[in-house]
């Protein structure tokens, strides 16, 4: 796959998880984001039309608090950008070996609901907690 195709398919992946609306059960596969080939160009498809990411990207840590963001919010909004992106770390999500904590990002995901937004999280996978950092090391010697 071309970087290009990946990079939008990733786009249309994540526009899908975080769409502003609920999705209903029997919501058919054509609503579902996907890329259309349209001659040499591919065209993103959200909610059966063409859709232009219009996008906002936070720093890194932006969105490690929700408490920050709520003064963000509306500032989105009002500089009309239809897409936010910002970043989303392991240590966020597995804070302590085998505990899982998605508050901060079910937080973002229906904030950006709520303002109409979508939501593209940037993963960074390799951001690790303290106690994988330790295991990765140990594992290293």
């Amino acid at each position: 796959m071309k970087p290009l195709s990946l990079f939008y398919s990733t786009i249309a992946c994540a526009l899908a998880v975080a769409a502003p609306r609920a999705s209903g059960a029997g919501e058919s596969a054509s609503n579902t984001p996907h890329l259309r080939q349209q001659g040499t160009a591919a065209q993103l498809i959200v909610d059966g039309k063409p859709f232009l990411v219009l996008s906002a990207e936070l720093g890194n840590n932006s969105g490690t608090s929700l408490e920050y963001m709520k003064s963000v919010w509306p500032k989105l909004v009002e500089a009309k950008v239809n897409t936010l992106m910002t970043g989303v770390s392991w240590a966020q999500i597995e804070p302590v070996e085998g505990k899982y904590d998605f508050r901060i990002v079910d937080g973002l995901i229906q904030e950006a609901r709520s303002h109409n937004l979508r939501f593209v999280p940037l993963w960074f996978a390799s951001s690790l907690s303290d106690w994988n950092l330790t295991l990765a090391v140990e594992e290293s010697k």
